[in-house]
């Protein structure tokens, strides 16, 4: 709006002194007694409930007379998911690894980070006699089930020595299991 005439700083103003714009329509506005649509599930977890405080000790009230901002704390309980586990083996004649084999199934708490370790469940047939436990990714739960791990295993090494041959000289071969030596 503006003023109909001048005013000077620091006046009392009375709106009769101001031309103000008209007011807005209020055709299509919404309407206080409008719900909005239902947020969508949080995908993996429980609504249990509104509270009061941030600690989730005071349940809120079925109704509330407002006469301020109030602030309302959701209550989600996690559930559990499946999660995979990918198994990888150094090869025995280069640094690369290969698919081994996987365990599905596993179960874990919705929001939680899962990491594998040398106890963890292994496919059937991996060879812990001649393979060590080297190193696993970490992954946050999701409920939906996509989950995966990624376990490393890399193969020992071994050292053959030979008995004193000629001139008393001993001979050395340090290989990984399973690697083809050549001369």
């Amino acid at each position: 709006g503006h003023a109909l005439k001048d005013i000077p700083a620091g006046s009392w103003v009375h709106e009769r002194l101001l031309k103000m714009p008209p007011a807005r329509e209020l055709d299509g506005l919404p309407k206080a007694t409008v719900k909005p649509p239902p947020a969508p599930p949080l995908e993996g977890y429980t609504f249990e409930g509104l509270y009061e405080d941030e600690a989730l000790t005071t349940p809120a009230q079925n109704t509330y007379v407002l006469t301020g901002d109030r602030t309302l704390y959701a209550k989600w309980t996690a559930g559990q998911a499946l999660y995979t586990i990918v198994y990888l083996t150094e090869n025995a004649d280069d640094g690369n690894c290969s698919y081994f084999g996987s365990i599905g199934n596993q179960l874990a708490e919705v929001g939680t980070t899962v990491t594998a370790n040398a106890n963890s469940a292994k496919p059937s047939g991996l060879d812990t006699a001649h393979f060590t436990f080297a190193e696993s990714t970490s992954a946050t739960v999701k409920a939906d089930g996509s989950t995966v791990v990624t376990v490393k295993y890399k193969r020992n090494t071994y050292t053959l020595t030979s008995e004193e041959k000629h001139g008393g000289k001993k001979l050395t071969l340090t290989a990984k299991y399973g690697a083809h030596i050549t001369d």
